[in-house]
């Protein structure tokens, strides 16, 4: 996605941040490796149009007023926020997938809590309790979107269970990536109180966007 492009690009060539080196990398990916750009251009106010999908060169109001995400103070800012929130994190025994990318930070759910079983959508449990925590809203990628039933409508767990922790260009400051690790770092202390999720069979199979679970019952000690 066009948006993403320049943090992309820092992600594999870190020198690339320095113009012009980045422009002419992230042209010479464009030109050989897609077919097609998606331009979703909703983190990004100051442009009339809103999206677009087609050929890999941007268009014109798009091009020339995306243009600050490619210049080397605002990538060292926002690649500098998404890694302070994943080390300041990481170094309290938070397992996150490293290294911190360009635009979010990716948590194992899976590690963060081991005594939920990947059935009982772990990922969304952890997304449960830091909004409960701190309000802070965060995305499942793990069994919930990737898992799939088999043919006894049984849910069969996906490769991996993670928490997206996406960080929009030019919205939170300092102050609120501080308040998000302070959220998640409480929550990380009392995790094995933590339940898994379960879900009706009403609502299955559940999505990721609309959905309505409970806490998982524990299981039966006789």
């Amino acid at each position: 996605m066009w948006p993403r492009f320049a943090t992309n690009v820092a992600a594999v060539d870190p020198l690339a941040r320095r113009q012009p080196r980045l422009r002419q990398t992230a042209r010479r990916s464009f030109r050989v490796l897609p077919d097609a750009c998606l331009f979703p251009g909703k983190g990004m106010p100051e442009l009339r149009t809103r999206a677009f999908a087609g050929p890999p060169q941007p268009r014109g109001e798009m091009s020339e007023r995306g243009r600050p995400v490619d210049q080397e103070d605002y990538l060292e800012h926002r690649i500098g926020l998404t890694a302070y929130l994943g080390n300041r994190i990481a170094e309290a025994g938070i397992p996150i997938v490293q290294p911190p990318g360009g635009h979010a930070i990716y948590v194992d759910a899976r590690a963060f809590l081991p005594h939920v079983p990947p059935t009982q959508f772990p990922g969304s449990a952890l997304a449960v309790e830091l909004y409960i925590e701190g309000g802070v809203r965060t995305f499942e990628m793990g069994t919930l979107v990737f898992g799939k039933p088999d043919q006894d409508g049984n849910e069969q767990p996906g490769s991996m269970d993670l928490l997206r922790m996406a960080i929009p260009r030019r919205v939170y400051t300092q102050s609120h990536i501080d308040h998000v690790i302070d959220t998640i770092v409480n929550v990380w202390h009392r995790r094995e109180q933590i339940r898994g999720l379960e879900f009706s069979s009403a609502s299955f199979k559940p999505t990721a966007t609309a959905s309505r679970s409970r806490p998982a019952r524990p299981p039966y000690v006789g």
